[in-house]
């Protein structure tokens, strides 16, 4: 959808945030929440890096997930 595209540093700085943020609460052991808690805290974090890596390599995230059943928008595995 290209949302929001002419605001680049907007995504890097809403990512930094969300790095700091999940990582208290996945790593923290002040934080007691339950495992799966954590768990989608870990993936939520891991697609955040993923995306975070390709914003400042590449000033855009790569889409590689083509669904060919309709045409639609092609997603990359962090928005699983």
């Amino acid at each position: 959808f290209s949302i929001l595209k002419e605001y680049p540093l907007l995504f890097k700085i809403i990512g930094v945030l969300n790095i700091f943020v999940f990582s208290y609460l996945t790593f923290c052991p002040i934080v007691k929440m339950n495992k799966v808690f954590k768990i989608g805290c870990a993936c939520i974090l891991g697609s955040t890096l993923g995306n975070l890596m390709d914003r400042f390599a590449n000033n855009r995230v790569t889409d590689f997930i083509d669904i060919q059943l309709f045409d639609f928008a092609i997603f990359n595995l962090a928005d699983v």
